[in-house]
């Protein structure tokens, strides 16, 4: 595990090198897998699965639009040059596909909301804040005010 994981942040810390400096930079990578790792112990999920599933989480940031779709492919061929499992590899392709805001309700393994939940927690405190700033600096107030009441306190 410890050797995949290595040559999973090689792999992924260079072809988010572009991000650096950005809301979606592998610093955020980093911390999301912490975060997932912690939540997955207390959760009893599957720790190999969430942790190459929030290393993964970004990677489409790098790729294009919508980052989540290019992220799952990028990941799936990731995967498949490291012989990772194919049953695995469905799994953790899942958990980055289902990451954004917007596809909470689409999650279903424990897995999948351990990253999410990961992801979202990366959000709060003073870094998320700063990393709010960043990233929705060029939208109108409005829709970030919106974004963030469905993150944190949906109807």
């Amino acid at each position: 595990m410890e050797t995949l994981m290595k040559s999973l942040e090689i792999t992924v810390k260079e072809k988010m090198s572009a991000l650096a400096g950005t809301a979606h930079s592998f610093e955020h990578v980093r911390r999301v897998v912490q975060i997932a790792t912690f939540l997955a112990e207390k959760e009893k999920a599957d720790i190999e699965l969430v942790q190459v599933g929030a290393v993964l989480h970004d990677v489409g940031w790098a790729v294009g639009q919508p980052q989540n779709e290019t992220g799952a492919r990028l990941a799936r061929g990731i995967l498949k040059e490291l012989d990772y499992p194919e049953e695995k590899s469905v799994k953790v392709v899942r958990i980055v596909l289902y990451h954004p805001t917007d596809l909470r309700n689409k999650t279903e393994t424990l897995e999948e909301k351990v990253v999410w939940d990961a992801d979202k927690i990366d959000l709060l405190g003073a870094l998320g804040i700063a990393r709010g700033f960043h990233w929705y600096g060029k939208k109108p107030f409005d829709a970030t005010v919106k974004t963030s009441f469905e993150v944190y306190a949906p109807i």
